[in-house]
């Protein structure tokens, strides 16, 4: 099956990441991590604002109060955007020199999850981690080559987590009430596939639709029998087939499919968001983290399916 898609934000990113809807300004937020940036995009696709990021990041989520909980590479910090403002979290207990964050989501109970890589892409030193709302880190795995995409089943009784090197799909049983996780699995082998998995996110009837970085596909998987139906994409270029992230958004008037786009290796700014265009099932609006301003649960409604790339 072949969808057609296009350019709905030429950001010029070198790396583009985390592209995510902030429901109350109807904006979307996304980061250019090698450009240290982070964009502001209206639901036409302008960017209206970019500021730069003293620290190069990883991921990001919003709070409540509008600032945000942002991963950068070596530390985890609470922002505002367009200010100086940058709290810090402990992290007594990670070794940055060994691994750095990469991705990372709330869950629907506004916890943040986010993993580790190791900086050389080679062992298995990097971790997963679960920030909570009293601002404790807890390292909930380790084993971790290259963290990526994290997600949760419809009924939250399933986390789904990304390692790209070697390359496999981690299941886990979820505990919603706690953030707990147990029974590690691992769900699809990425091994014999043409990429590696990157971005991920499920939709309403619990597929798993990831990101295969380096074979220019977003994938759905059926968890119950860990079978895929290709999603092809038309009209992106050969440059522009470095898809690398799946992330639930919404926008306006529509829900879209969404992804990143790294600069082009031939150095053209090629780097942009691309969608395709409402498409069924529907998917998950995104959670904030709730961490020191009360208890904040956004509820999430059905909303047609929108990925985005890493």
């Amino acid at each position: 099956m072949v969808h057609e898609v296009e350019c709905f934000a030429r950001t010029h990113s070198i790396l583009g990441e985390n592209p995510l809807w902030h429901a109350a300004t109807h904006t979307l937020y996304a980061i250019d991590c090698m450009g240290r940036c982070l964009q502001r995009i209206n639901a036409s696709g302008t960017v209206t604002e970019s500021w730069r990021l003293p620290r190069t990041p990883g991921s990001f989520a919003w709070r409540a109060d509008g600032s945000l909980l942002m991963a950068y590479r070596r530390s985890i910090a609470l922002i505002t955007p367009g200010t100086d403002r940058l709290d810090e979290i402990p992290t007594p207990d990670i070794d940055f020199d060994i691994a750095v964050f990469n991705d990372g989501k709330c869950d629907r109970r506004g916890r943040f999850w986010a993993g580790t890589m190791d900086r050389q892409i080679q062992s298995p030193v990097g971790a997963l981690y679960r920030v909570d709302a009293d601002l404790s880190v807890h390292r909930m795995d380790s084993g971790i080559t290259l963290s990526n995409g994290i997600a949760w089943s419809p009924d939250d009784r399933t986390m789904y987590y990304c390692d790209s090197r070697p390359g496999p799909i981690i299941a886990y049983d979820y505990d919603i009430a706690f953030g707990g996780i147990a029974n590690r699995r691992v769900l699809v082998d990425f091994a014999e596939r043409d990429g590696h998995p990157d971005g991920c996110t499920v939709d309403a009837e619990g597929g798993l639709w990831v990101a295969e970085v380096g074979a220019g596909k977003v994938v759905r998987f059926d968890p119950i029998r860990a079978r895929d139906g290709l999603r092809r994409l038309a009209g992106l270029t050969a440059d522009q087939r470095d898809i690398r992230w799946c992330r639930d958004a919404q926008t306006v008037r529509h829900q879209h499919a969404l992804w990143p786009q790294r600069r082009a290796a031939s150095g053209r700014a090629s780097g942009g968001l691309h969608l395709r265009r409402r498409t069924r099932p529907g998917g998950f609006a995104g959670a904030l983290f709730r961490g020191l301003t009360g208890w904040f649960e956004q509820r999430v409604q059905p909303v047609l399916l929108e990925f985005a790339v890493d």
